[in-house]
């Protein structure tokens, strides 16, 4: 959880685990933490805390469908390095098998190739072997 953690300190932000009734987790912008069902396994616990990371980073206070994207594919970007997404999507052929290599869930695998397609970055021309 290397990444998710050095956010969480830079950004300030602390983590409140408990039964969220069916939620995942949620951000509280004014108190700057995020709330985290207990229940969730290690993966989605992980994949949950980048997400409103996301939420902190960008400083979304609401949820709609673009702060949602915003935060989803933020925490993409920091669960997964593009040269190992680029080196999986070239050897499988879904992303509930390229997320299982690399250990997320397949929504972020999905969430990473979307912002990739959206922002007009080519990964694959980088320096990737």
């Amino acid at each position: 959880m290397g990444g998710v953690s050095r956010w969480l300190e830079q950004l300030g932000v602390r983590v409140v685990e408990g039964d969220l009734g069916g939620l995942h987790g949620a951000y509280m912008h004014d108190h700057r933490a995020i709330l985290i069902d207990w229940r969730l396994g290690p993966i989605q616990r992980r994949s949950t805390l980048a997400h409103e990371l996301g939420h902190a980073f960008h400083g979304l206070g609401c949820s709609n469908a673009r702060t949602e994207r915003e935060a989803s594919e933020w925490a993409a970007r920091i669960l997964i390095r593009g040269c190992d997404l680029v080196f999986l999507s070239r050897a499988h052929d879904t992303p509930q098998a390229v997320a299982d290599e690399l250990g997320v869930l397949p929504r972020d695998v999905v969430n990473y190739r979307s912002w990739l397609l959206r922002s007009g970055y080519d990964v694959l021309g980088s320096d990737c072997p």
